[in-house]
């Protein structure tokens, strides 16, 4: 049906006189195919740039859980050697500092570069998949004590603190180079 279509169609834009030399394609067919194509293209366009784009921060949404998740093992291999600077007994409902780590001061900072050295972080260079640049090293995971839960909370910072306290589910603080 749909070639019984097109085939009048035909007959009626090229007529009789070139079927007698039918050796290439006439410019109609031509420009068709060239018209098809452009619509395909500019539709598409769009739709690629999306998925590249939901890809990447998908990329970088991994790469900040890594950290956190890094630093989650870091302090889950240290648990016994962590001093919270307060007791629970004093804020039973609120969140407790951390003091030290095996006797070195931390104030509740882990500092990226430490969790590069001690080997809990994979790569020495760790690259933003947005734009390519590197990870600044003094960007660091704050974590308290949470004496409700009973349970540490993370928070991802910058090296200068310009971010507020954020739920341990949001990774927008942390700064690359």
């Amino acid at each position: 049906m749909i070639y019984f279509f097109f085939g009048l169609c035909y007959n009626f834009i090229v007529g009789d006189k070139m079927r007698l030399n039918n050796k290439g394609f006439s410019l109609v067919e031509v420009l068709a195919v060239v018209v098809i194509l452009g619509v395909l293209v500019v539709i598409m366009i769009p739709a690629v740039n999306d998925v590249i784009k939901k890809n990447r921060e998908n990329n970088l949404k991994d790469l900040k859980e890594s950290i956190i998740s890094s630093a989650k093992l870091y302090v889950s291999d240290n648990r016994y050697n962590i001093k919270l600077s307060e007791s629970c007994d004093n804020n039973p409902n609120g969140t407790v500092g951390v003091a030290s780590i095996d006797g070195q001061a931390v104030a509740g900072l882990i500092f990226l570069f430490a969790l590069n050295e001690k080997g809990y972080l994979s790569s020495s260079k760790i690259v933003n998949p947005n734009d390519k640049k590197e990870l600044d090293l003094q960007s660091y995971v704050k974590f308290e004590f949470d004496c409700k839960k009973r349970e540490y909370v993370y928070y991802p910072f910058s090296n200068t603190g310009e971010c507020n306290v954020v739920s341990s589910y949001k990774y927008s603080c942390l700064k690359w180079k």
